[in-house]
């Protein structure tokens, strides 16, 4: 299950694929189980259907395109020039800080604590995210590696200490040098999705 659902998730129109697979086939099999009882052909027996399958549609598209986990791009400008905030994962690549939203908390309050907890930074952060990105974890434990959806959100950093969380090495990068240290030891697929967000961070900003 773990690898059909990071499948689903590694291409971009995976998760419409598949609603549209399952609406397909919840509809297929509505007409199916009609036919069998003998009720077919009326308007309302077609219309139900498509109803059925509209709601499976928008629930799996729902379920499967939903962001679980946040990160906070967080900049600032000095002279003139934008400057990122990276920090450490666990693994020793760069990343932007990012978390799990937590149950009933808002994707940038979840951005915004992950910022203060790995990057020891305060600021205000917009309440709508600009972009979605891929992410691959690996799990070094498990040996495992899971595909995640990362909702951004855009901080502008208005103060900076050391952060909470150890190992995380905070550092100040521009766009270009952002880019080249987000690419490092990824795959170019994952390296792609962070140079689209550094750019589209760079056009708002």
């Amino acid at each position: 299950m773990n690898k059909l659902l990071n499948w689903i998730k590694s291409h971009r129109y995976g998760p419409l694929g598949t609603a549209v697979g399952a609406a397909i086939t919840a509809y297929g099999l509505g007409w199916m189980f009609l036919e069998t009882s003998g009720v077919v052909g009326s308007y309302r027996t077609s219309s139900l259907l498509t109803l059925i399958s509209t709601l499976v549609l928008i629930i799996s598209f729902l379920f499967l395109s939903r962001c679980q986990h946040a990160a906070a791009v967080c900049y600032r400008v000095q002279d003139g020039n934008i400057e990122l905030r990276l920090v450490r994962t666990t693994g020793g690549r760069w990343t932007f800080p990012k978390g799990r939203i937590q149950r009933g908390e808002a994707g940038s309050d979840a951005a915004k604590r992950e910022a203060f907890e790995e990057a020891g930074v305060n600021g205000t952060i917009e309440k709508t995210r600009f972009a979605v990105y891929l992410h691959q974890k690996r799990e070094f434990k498990k040996r495992e590696v899971e595909i995640q959806r990362i909702a951004a959100y855009l901080l502008h950093v208005e103060s900076a200490s050391d952060p909470i969380e150890k190992g995380r090495e905070p550092v100040w990068r521009s766009p270009n040098e952002a880019i080249a240290d987000l690419a490092y030891d990824r795959e170019f697929k994952y390296a792609e999705e962070l140079r689209q967000v550094v750019n589209l961070a760079c056009e708002r900003i």
